[in-house]
């Protein structure tokens, strides 16, 4: 099992971010060997594929994998994506604590260029962490509602239906 390396958390196999604390899990490719399919699939002109290896490993944004192959291909060693900083942490803990979630959600994707999943697990391990209580931006609340909305339009057609 994958440990995060910030936080000792063990993760699932193919994790990208930690449940925990938010910070990319590296998967069990070492370094050389990405920098070594990474530099091949440059060396065969395969620029886009190199981005994307390095995106999938490292679980980081689009903006950060093209700036490290770039680097690479510039001789460079192959640079480990930063991990999301603690002016993001604090940006995110505002608006979780304005009951924002969704916005923090949206921000945390749009800063790290995570998934929208891996970006909702991540804020809502940050508001635990911190003892938030956040609540489901799923859509159960929708279906209550419109559950109750149903039932209420029943009512009234029947009420009227006995009224005639």
């Amino acid at each position: 099992m994958p440990v995060c390396p910030s936080c000792n958390y063990t993760t699932s196999p193919g994790t990208t971010l930690c449940r925990s604390c938010g910070a990319s899990i590296p998967d069990s490719t070492t370094t050389a060997e990405l920098e070594r399919e990474v530099r091949s699939l440059l060396d065969k002109g395969k620029k886009i594929e190199a981005v994307k290896v390095y995106k999938d490993h490292f679980g980081c944004g689009l903006k950060d994998a093209k700036d490290a192959v770039e680097s690479l291909q510039r001789g460079a060693s192959l640079p480990s994506p930063s991990q999301p900083d603690a002016d993001l942490d604090s940006q995110l803990l505002r608006l979780l604590g304005r009951g924002e979630k969704i916005k923090a959600v949206k921000l945390y994707r749009d800063q790290t260029g995570a998934t929208l999943y891996d970006s909702k697990q991540a804020v809502e391990a940050l508001a635990e962490r911190h003892g938030i209580a956040v609540q489901g931006g799923g859509c159960s609340g929708v279906v209550m509602i419109s559950f109750v909305v149903l039932i209420a339009i029943v009512v009234v057609a029947a009420l009227v239906i006995l009224q005639k």
